[in-house]
């Protein structure tokens, strides 16, 4: 099991499986396309995207980010210590990206997945790379969190842009999948006080399970193995990676049916969404 208060000292020992490499280095290049397809359609990229952010603001975020993840997969640059330095450090590398032109955007994106994809490739079987908060990751759940960059502000510029968007059952669940193994470190335990339940989550048609055990201040992550749960929450792939990202509150995916809870206590699925800070 994963913890909040040991989830560097048991990093070896991830519970659910990380993401398949060798499918992730496909999909990558592939998410990335999609979003520099995204900006490259000729729409005003200086329209208002996220919070205080641009559109062309979080395009430029998604090509630092890329950049910091090929440092951390070669191992030439350090990891944030600590999450909650990360906005700043977004914030400090945004103001230094000077040539905001989509044009400019997509190609630092594009060079930065093929430098990513090239380190990952030439390493043997899944090794572990230091990441932010101290913990270490198989470099298949860099990719797959690089993934989630892209689907997920892909989605926000899209949605700034009137456009639709397209997130695939399948990259959803690399997503998935490469999310648990960082979860422990977005873990608000202030806000878990005097919970006590076991939380199972599925993607629906899909086998991927986790079941999160929260007692007090601690989390624990496992591959569900019998036992029931107090609390089952289920969804479509899509519906419910966005819930986790917090780009849509619970109330519309419950009431389409996209995302629904049952078991003894499903009422604590709302709760549940709560301990953790948006990724």
């Amino acid at each position: 099991m994963v913890s909040k208060k040991a989830c560097t000292a048991n990093e070896s020992n991830h519970p659910v499986a990380a993401p398949d490499k060798t499918r992730v280095l496909a999909e990558l290049p592939a998410a990335m396309e999609q979003f520099c397809g995204l900006l490259l359609h000729g729409d005003d990229l200086n329209v208002h995207g996220i919070g205080h952010w641009s559109a062309s603001d979080v395009a430029a975020h998604v090509a630092t980010v890329l950049e910091l993840n090929v440092g951390l997969a070669c191992g030439t640059v350090l990891p944030v210590a600590a999450m909650e330095a990360i906005p700043n450090w977004s914030q400090s590398a945004l103001e230094k990206v000077e040539d905001r032109r989509p044009q400019a955007l997509a190609h630092r994106i594009q060079a930065a997945v093929s430098e990513l994809t090239d380190a990952a490739s030439s390493r043997d079987g899944d090794p572990r790379v230091a990441w932010h908060g101290g913990l270490s990751i198989p470099v298949s759940t860099v990719l797959a969190l690089m993934v989630g960059e892209a689907m997920i502000h892909g989605y926000d510029i899209a949605r700034a842009l009137g456009r639709r968007w397209h997130i695939p059952s399948a990259w959803a669940e690399t997503i998935f999948r490469g999310m648990l193994q960082v979860m422990p470190l977005y873990f608000l335990p202030e806000r878990s006080a005097g919970l006590h339940a076991r939380f199972e989550m599925r993607l629906r048609g899909i086998e991927t399970r986790a079941l999160f055990t929260i007692t007090d201040d601690e989390l624990q992550i496992s591959q569900p193995s019998g036992g029931r749960a107090d609390c089952y929450i289920s969804g479509e792939p899509t519906a419910l990676l966005l819930l986790m990202y917090g780009r849509t509150g619970p109330l519309r995916p419950a009431l389409t049916g996209h995302v629904v809870a049952w078991g003894r206590k499903p009422w604590l699925a709302h709760r549940f969404l709560g301990v953790f800070r948006n990724p």
